[in-house]
């Protein structure tokens, strides 16, 4: 299990990626993880920079899709805001919600791109599901409190990874 979450692809934060590498690696769609990637885990509204990465992310032809294991109630209001397609309640590391969401969509997983905070759910969905992957530093120190569990495992791995050099390339600017 711990050899299948070791990444392609890292950055510090999702908003620290240059898009430029993502266009070369021929990313089409960026399904983004909302609590901790995005956004912090108890924002309603989406910050300054949030509207500004969309941005970027379209102007270089890449279409976001916030993706989070949390409810509609939660997850709708935010992204609605942003105006981009979202996934709630995918049940991350299981693929069957995401999958259905790819096929309904036409959308392959060559053109796609998971990115996410979390080893044991974002890049291990990722690797589910043979997608690419970018892990990214948590935005916050804050968490909910199911995802504090996920963090003791998640720290030490992480740590290791680093120091063993197997993050992958870095997509930072």
């Amino acid at each position: 299990m711990i050899k299948k979450q070791v990444t392609p692809f890292h950055a510090t934060s999702v908003y620290d990626i240059d898009v430029n590498k993502l266009v070369e690696l021929d990313v089409k769609y960026a399904f983004v993880d909302l609590d901790n990637t995005s956004a912090q885990f108890d924002l309603i509204t989406p910050e300054k920079r949030t509207y500004e990465l969309v941005k970027e992310f379209k102007d270089k032809g890449i279409e976001i899709i916030v993706l989070s294991n949390n409810t509609e109630k939660r997850v709708a209001p935010f992204v609605s805001k942003l105006g981009t397609s979202f996934l709630f309640s995918v049940r991350k590391p299981f693929k069957r919600k995401l999958k259905k969401y790819l096929i309904n969509n036409c959308i392959t997983l060559e053109e796609s791109i998971l990115i996410g905070d979390q080893l044991l759910t974002d890049v291990l969905l990722a690797k589910n599901i043979k997608m690419k992957v970018c892990l990214t530093e948590p935005i916050s120190k804050k968490d909910q409190f199911t995802t504090k569990f996920n963090r003791l495992i998640d720290r030490p791995l992480r740590k290791r990874y680093r120091k063993n050099n197997l993050l992958g390339i870095s997509l930072d600017k």
